[in-house]
């Protein structure tokens, strides 16, 4: 049966490198109980453990999930994977979820004091299960340009290789060290390797996330396009705070939530030659159409074009039924 709290849930969630860690920083500064155990990207150890299980067998994995985009057809599967989670939201996990306040409480996530939730990219794909886990789940979902998304995605990537090629060299100097490829940690994505693979792996997300949105109730679903939110981040923030149940939070807060946000990050890719290119050949692909991002960003913001017509739809509303990509 469903799980039982005095707070729905909130999920922020969409595409890697995408400001979903961002936007789950600002709100538990705004008091949104994110977790005792959160990682530096603001992910909850418990929760990013259960989703990336819930990937693993359906031979997923975080930049391979494709297959997860028919998990909603399997309603019986589906049954089986939340009674499953429910057992695990009573464990030993979800207690360390909360802190040490709730270690030994029967049904932990009952005894939440406030609005609470947790941050995942992957929560996007596995959202199926968490709908019939909690069934008033709210969901915090968030866009970026693809091409900025692409890069992102490389950049640490490359950085990533770089630190596992200078720990295989650590090891390789140690005598107890026996040189074996489960050993190396060479384990990376090569998807991620190029801006090509890093937007394809976008437009799953992109794909799978209005699929998996579309069974919900567009009152429980809060679009947010990063380029717009870092460009007004108050009053954006302002709204989501109501969104998520932080209903106490005032502008004084709001300001001060917000003081270190960078509004320069938004279509990034215009200020490199590389980027702006592959700009222009994905531009036409159906997703960056449909979420209004096939234009240039600022002649759009400014003539209040076509693009910016799309943009404020999916804010609204997000892309309808006749118009997600196949």
């Amino acid at each position: 049966m469903p799980v039982r709290t005095a707070h729905p849930p909130v999920v922020v969630t969409g595409a890697h490198r995408s400001g979903t860690s961002m936007v789950a920083r600002l709100l538990g500064r705004l008091g949104l109980v994110l977790g005792a155990d959160l990682q530096g990207d603001a992910e909850s150890r418990f929760f990013l453990g259960l989703n990336d299980t819930l990937l693993f067998l359906n031979n997923c994995f975080w930049d391979n999930p494709g297959p997860m985009a028919y998990l909603a057809e399997r309603p019986e599967l589906l049954e089986d994977y939340a009674r499953c989670v429910e057992r695990e939201l009573e464990g030993l996990g979800a207690r360390r979820f909360l802190g040490r306040r709730c270690l030994w409480r029967c049904r932990p996530l009952e005894h939440v004091p406030g609005p609470w939730g947790w941050k995942d990219p992957r929560a996007v794909l596995t959202l199926p299960v968490w709908l019939r886990v909690f069934p008033e789940v709210r969901v915090v979902y968030q866009v970026r340009n693809g091409v900025d998304v692409a890069r992102s995605l490389v950049v640490r990537e490359r950085r990533a290789e770089e630190d596992r090629r200078r720990r295989l060299a650590r090891r390789l100097r140690r005598r107890s060290f026996r040189g074996t490829l489960r050993e190396s940690g060479l384990r990376g994505s090569l998807r991620c390797a190029t801006l090509e693979g890093a937007f394809s792996l976008w437009e799953d997300y992109v794909e799978i996330a209005e699929r998996n949105l579309s069974a919900m109730p567009a009152d429980r679903v809060f679009r947010l396009r990063y380029e717009d939110f870092v460009g007004s981040a108050p009053a954006g923030l302002s709204r989501l705070a109501r969104f998520c149940g932080l209903d106490g939070v005032g502008p004084e807060a709001i300001r001060e939530a917000c003081t270190d946000l960078r509004g320069d990050r938004a279509f990034a890719y215009r200020r490199d030659p590389e980027l702006s290119a592959f700009f222009e050949r994905v531009r036409e692909t159906p997703w960056m159409q449909r979420l209004g991002y096939g234009g240039d960003g600022r002649r759009d913001a400014v003539s209040g074009g076509a693009e910016a017509a799309k943009a404020a739809e999916f804010r609204e509303a997000g892309p309808r039924r006749d118009q997600r990509a196949p």
